[in-house]
């Protein structure tokens, strides 16, 4: 193992992230709480992603569009997941905030790559 994956920097994130993920997601399924599991994920994605970062795979300013990116995906899918399930009931119009969340995700992701790229030139 490289010794630049052997620092505090990169592992704390990295298993706080594991840890707590792991116990939002342990709690959510025991509780019947959807919500919880979620928030579960993505916090173990982030701290993780965070630790990657850390580690210097990622360039700096790279962080934050990549997890948007990658957070509008997740949020996308899950609408359209949800809407098939027939989540929604009588409102399947509610699919458009999660849509509209993704949206902006991505439209900020973009904004932030475009701000780096000639911030860089």
């Amino acid at each position: 193992m490289p010794a630049k994956f052997v620092k505090l920097s990169v592992l704390f994130p990295i298993i706080v992230g594991i840890l707590l993920g792991s116990a939002f997601f342990v709690l959510g399924y025991t509780q019947d709480a959807p919500g919880a599991c979620a928030i579960g994920l993505a916090l173990a994605f982030g701290l993780t992603m965070l630790g990657i970062r850390n580690a210097g795979i990622i360039k700096r300013g790279l962080l934050a569009p990549l997890l948007l990116f990658c957070y509008a995906t997740a949020t996308i899918i899950l609408d359209f997941a949800l809407l098939f399930d027939n989540e929604f009931g009588d409102s399947p119009d509610m699919v458009f905030i999660g849509l509209a969340l993704g949206a902006i995700m991505i439209a900020v992701g973009v904004i932030v790559l475009r701000l780096r790229k000639k911030r860089t030139k």
